[in-house]
């Protein structure tokens, strides 16, 4: 199975699956999906104050301020896709290690980006980004219901010099990374919601349409911490490591973030 992000972002289809599911095997559906609109109305009178056109969307001009981006490609067999394991107790190190508490999302993806970032070997004065998604259902004022259906994610960019991003240690990615997220909140939220009301009828283009496989110097990192696929059941039982396929893949310096059900011993 996969999906769209035109028609639901990833915590929608952990919602929708899972219903469907108990559905399948004649269960009650605990948490159905909540297609209400209306709770993503626009302001009166609608108004943006960010640059969504180059951030969100590509800009009218070439030389307009946004995001660096280019179609850069390689063979896609000579992208290898991994899985890493890491244990909570290693998690609890990496923490350890930080100057404030940051969360296991914001730690393990610094972390990530730092050690991808030193092992392309990158010119000290070259700028690294990592692009984060952002659930808007707890940012929005009043929040949105979990089970809300549809996409409410929007993409974080943070970065800095290869030569911070590496001598600043872990401390310095960490907090480039928590400040990036908390620069979407409701505010930022609700600009892209007008924004798309003033702009509805013009032809958008998204940035990634730019995109090719290699986003050097750039990581992407979603969570998935948060999702309940493993809970999807139609008859044969819920998974461990539990996901949709991805269209567009492989990508190299695509990082994902799951919680793995490991008995003990194993």
């Amino acid at each position: 199975m996969t999906f769209h992000h035109q028609v639901a972002d990833g915590q929608s289809m952990s919602t929708f699956f899972v219903a469907w599911g108990r559905a399948v095997r004649g269960l009650a559906i605990e948490k159905p999906p909540v297609f209400d609109r209306s709770l993503l109305k626009p302001r009166n009178p609608p108004k943006y104050e960010f640059p969504h056109r180059g951030f969100e969307f590509l800009p009218l001009c070439p030389n307009q301020d946004g995001l660096s981006l280019s179609e850069r490609n390689i063979n896609p067999s000579d992208i290898a896709n991994i899985v890493l394991l890491y244990p909570l107790e290693y998690i609890a190190k990496l923490k350890a290690e930080l100057n404030r508490k940051y969360t296991t999302f914001e730690t393990l993806s610094a972390y990530l980006w730092r050690k991808i970032t030193i092992a392309r070997g990158l010119a000290e004065q070259e700028y690294a980004t990592i692009r984060i998604s952002v659930n808007g259902r707890r940012r929005l004022q009043p929040p949105l219901p979990d089970e809300f259906f549809g996409n409410v994610v929007l993409m974080v960019h943070p970065g800095a010099k290869v030569k911070l991003l590496i001598e600043g240690g872990l401390s310095e990615a960490a907090q480039i990374v928590h400040k990036g997220i908390r620069k979407i909140d409701d505010h930022y939220f609700q600009s892209f919601i007008d924004f798309g009301v003033i702009h509805g009828d013009e032809e958008l283009r998204p940035v990634y349409a730019l995109e090719g496989n290699m986003l050097s110097p750039a990581v992407e990192v979603d969570s998935w911490l948060g999702f309940d696929f493993h809970k999807a059941d139609f008859g044969g039982g819920g998974g461990r490591l539990c996901g949709l396929s991805r269209l567009g893949c492989p990508r190299m310096g695509w990082l994902y973030s799951f919680l793995v059900w490991v008995r003990v011993g194993e």
